[in-house]
C-alpha cells in the first residue's frame, strides 16, 4: 500500500467518524420514537385550525383537512419544525393572492425561509 492510498483511508476514517458523530440513529420503542419531544395538543390544534377548511378565492374548493392532517402536523413539530415556523409558513400562503393547496400537501412540503442560492459578487474582469 502506498503513501498516498494510506493516507486516503486516514481521511476517509476521519469522514467517516465524523458523519457517525453528527447522524444519530432513531431508536424505535413499540411504534414510538425513544426520547421524542413531547407535543402538546393544543399546539397541534392551533395550527390545524390556522388553514382554512375552503379556499374562497377559488370556487369555494374543498381544502382536504382531516384527522390525517393532525398526524402530519404532530410529525413536523417531532421532526423539529416549531408551532411559530409552520404558523408563519400558513400565514404567507393565506395572505398571499396565490393558489392555496391541500392542506396534507402544504404540510408535507412547508416553503423553506433560507434562500436558495446565495448571492455571488459580480466577478471583475481584468482587461490587459
Amino acid at each position: 500500500m502506498t503513501e498516498f492510498e494510506k493516507a486516503l483511508i486516514d481521511q476517509l476514517q476521519g469522514i467517516n467518524d465524523k458523519l457517525a458523530q453528527l447522524v444519530k440513529p432513531k431508536v424505535i420503542v413499540k411504534g414510538a420514537i425513544q426520547n421524542a419531544p413531547k407535543i402538546n395538543e393544543d399546539d397541534v390544534n392551533e395550527i390545524y385550525a390556522a388553514y382554512p377548511t375552503r379556499d374562497m378565492r377559488n370556487g369555494n374548493r374543498n381544502l382536504g383537512k382531516g384527522e390525517k392532517s393532525k398526524e402530519i402536523i404532530r410529525k413536523r413539530l417531532m421532526a423539529g419544525k416549531t408551532k411559530q415556523e409552520i404558523l408563519d409558513a400558513i400565514a404567507l400562503y393565506v395572505n398571499g393572492s396565490g393558489y392555496l393547496p391541500n392542506f396534507n400537501t402544504f404540510l408535507n412540503n412547508l416553503p423553506c425561509e433560507e434562500p436558495l442560492l446565495e448571492e455571488t459578487p459580480e466577478p471583475t474582469i481584468k482587461w490587459q
